[in-house]
């Protein structure tokens, strides 16, 4: 609770408070400050900014590495700043006329992946658990985890970062107690195709199996307000509770109007009661031809689907399971279609 001062006004006090509080970053200055590496294959151009102490994304939400920055398939872009700003008093996302303002933990870019934590109920307040990509977090209090707060880093673990011309491998090293692992991004441009696979290797250097869940955010930014958007689903498009401002037919899911202002559109299309489905969907532009497909080895155990004015985002999970000294490996393949 905020406390104002003997003999202050509110007034201004309010405008102590707001001298006071930190100022929003603009995505585009946080961008020219951090690191990149760029990689080409002929056909596809990205950007990619690495984890490390010049990284983009320093939250505690998503996994920080492989925030891609930009990716262009000639002069289409299919990612970049979805937000105006980064903002440190945003919980997560503000919706506003003046922009979209994001908090520092939901600040991410491109294809960002998001784990759910690995020794969290079994940590104490004050106790450390892991979050993969992340790292070991402290554990402030008996609440339940919240993936909106960001959690102190006890310890970001180590990773070692090798570049190609078309690729970028990131891999990072983490412990804490009987949980340990290794883990394994690599972001491929084939050469001379419309493609890009992120392929990861998880390796569990522990003695507690590790037991978490997966999914891809994938910030789609081609079109404004989503109106020609199209998701093609592998199967049928039915949702409990269905969004007024998307339509479901078939196996499709549309935008019958353009995302304003406040607006935003989201629904859940599958779920962990019910077995998993085929990982295979498209995004498409309609008007324009622009878009991608994503497929993967590892079945979708559940599917959402979130949108406001700036962006959409298809959101698969997977499941992932590792025995003591076991690995697993799994990879998403997207290829790219440019506007007609």
């Amino acid at each position: 609770m905020r406390r104002i001062l003997p003999g202050i006004s509110v007034a201004a006090a309010s405008l102590l408070l707001m001298a006071q509080a930190p100022a929003p970053i603009a995505a585009a200055a946080r961008m020219a400050a951090s690191e990149k590496l760029t990689i080409g294959n002929g056909v596809l151009d990205a950007v990619i900014h690495p984890p490390g102490a010049n990284a983009f994304y320093g939250g505690t939400r998503f996994d920080q590495s492989g925030v891609i920055g930009s990716l262009k398939y000639g002069e289409q872009e299919y990612y970049g700043p979805w937000f105006a700003a980064l903002d440190p008093a945003a919980r997560d996302v503000a919706l506003g006329p003046e922009g979209v303002l994001v908090s520092f933990n939901s600040g991410t870019m491109g294809p960002a992946e998001e784990y759910t934590p690995i020794g969290y109920d079994e940590a104490a307040p004050g106790g450390r658990f892991l979050q993969i990509g992340v790292g070991v977090l402290t554990r402030p209090d008996d609440k339940p985890f919240d993936r909106f707060h960001r959690y102190d880093i006890a310890d970001a673990g180590s990773w070692r970062i090798r570049n190609t011309g078309n690729s970028v491998t990131m891999e990072q090293t983490a412990r804490q107690g009987d949980y340990a692992y290794v883990y394994e991004k690599i972001i491929t441009l084939t050469p001379g195709q419309p493609r890009m696979t992120i392929a990861h290797r998880l390796r569990n250097k522990g003695t507690k199996p590790i037991v978490t869940s997966m999914y891809n955010h994938n910030f789609l930014t081609i079109n404004p307000g989503n109106a020609d958007m199209a998701v093609t689903l592998p199967f049928a498009a039915v949702a409990a509770r269905p969004s007024p401002r998307l339509t479901l037919a078939g196996n499709m899911v549309r935008w019958p109007n353009a995302l304003v202002e406040r607006e935003n559109a989201q629904v859940l299309l599958h779920d962990e009661s019910k077995p998993p489905q085929p990982f295979d969907f498209t995004v498409r532009n309609e008007k324009t031809g622009a878009g991608f497909r994503v497929t993967s080895e590892a079945p979708a155990s559940r599917v959402n689907l979130w949108s406001i004015r700036s962006v959409m985002a298809l959101e698969p999970y997977t499941a992932v399971t590792v025995a003591p000294g076991a690995e697993q490996r799994w990879s998403y393949a997207y290829t790219f279609t440019p506007p007609r």
